[in-house]
């Protein structure tokens, strides 16, 4: 199983400041960053694709081609639970039929969300 992380846009709140969970504004500068994360997905295709219900997930993944994204709540939570997030993906598909056949599946996954910036 391959996935992408895209972490949201600049959010347009005072440096320093702590929004976590909250719906926050996106700064002006989104449709500029938002080409340049969809340049970045140009060419992969995807399997599914998620987003955090945030706004500025749900933005994001609308701008770069991707309106009907599952919106899942789960996303909408601190950094150190993603990846019980993508180990539970796993085993949802591991349950599904398709996929225990004795064949190696191999899906790619796309998720935008509230990641840590590098």
């Amino acid at each position: 199983m391959v996935i992408y992380f895209m972490r949201h846009t600049a959010v347009d709140v005072p440096q320093g400041v702590c929004y976590g969970q909250t719906d926050v504004p996106l700064k002006p500068t989104f449709e500029m960053e938002a080409t340049q994360t969809a340049a970045h997905l140009q060419g992969l295709s995807f399997d599914k694709v998620y987003t955090s219900p945030l706004t500025r997930c749900v933005r994001l993944a609308t701008f770069c081609g991707y309106p009907d994204a599952e919106r899942d709540d789960r996303l909408c939570i601190c950094i150190s639970a993603i990846p019980f997030f993508c180990a539970r993906l796993m085993i949802e598909q591991l349950k599904k039929p398709s996929s225990i056949s004795g064949k190696t599946v191999m899906m790619s996954i796309l998720i935008f969300g509230y990641f840590l910036q590098k």
